[in-house]
């Protein structure tokens, strides 16, 4: 087999593709081949954040967390032939691939690790969820992780007071204290927020088409 090279994609930014392959099933079925490096790196572009996100909620270290990305990688690569997408989507089922290669991870601490607090906080930490507990989990941070594409996508497209109104209502700012802080005129705060929260939910729509797998 042949090595892809997606973990030098490790830094790449989301891309605005208009690839089909990209946006549909057809990129699960591309990566059946392992051979197809251009399937790879585009899953690994697509995932390596929502990775993190997982290990990084299941209490996966800073430091920690290129080995997570990579066992869950291999793991990946060694088992795309069992998704079936009549039995769900691809982000619930890689989920339980990330969850997995995490608890793989505590293991191996367990056994090379002197066994610290930290270490024993992270067992009775999974060990205190449930199997719907920790879906509901998972779904909770895709929901966070598309949120946090999505706003990366709307500052590039509106700088300014228009992403700082926006920012500071999704703090629960009122429109007052927007109008305080950024010195604008009222009827224009009610303007901006209305213009980018548009922005905000067709940069989520596309996501969602995108990475719905």
């Amino acid at each position: 087999m042949r090595k892809t090279n997606y973990l030098s994609q490790e830094n790449s930014p989301m891309p605005m593709s208009s690839d089909p392959y990209a946006t549909c099933y057809t990129l699960i079925q591309r990566a059946r081949d392992l051979d197809d490096e251009e399937a790879w790196n585009t899953l690994w572009t697509h995932y390596q954040n929502f990775i993190m996100s997982i290990a990084r909620r299941m209490g996966v270290r800073e430091y920690d967390l290129d080995d997570v990305q990579s066992v869950t990688m291999v793991t990946l690569m060694k088992s795309i032939q069992n998704f079936d997408p009549e039995k769900g989507k691809f982000r619930h089922w890689f989920s339980r691939i990330i969850t997995v290669s995490a608890l793989r991870h505590f293991r191996s601490l367990k056994r090379h690790e002197k066994i610290s607090d930290k270490v024993q906080q992270y067992h009775t930490y999974i060990d205190s969820y449930s199997a719907p507990e920790v879906e509901q989990q998972i779904q909770g941070e895709w929901n966070r992780y598309l949120t946090e594409l999505a706003l990366e996508r709307v500052k590039e497209l509106h700088r300014g007071h228009a992403y700082e109104v926006l920012r500071m209502d999704l703090a629960g700012a009122s429109v007052e204290e927007i109008h305080h802080a950024l010195q604008i005129e009222v009827n224009t705060v009610y303007t901006l927020r209305k213009r980018i929260k548009r922005t905000l939910k067709r940069e989520l729509s596309h996501l969602e088409t995108e990475l719905e797998l």
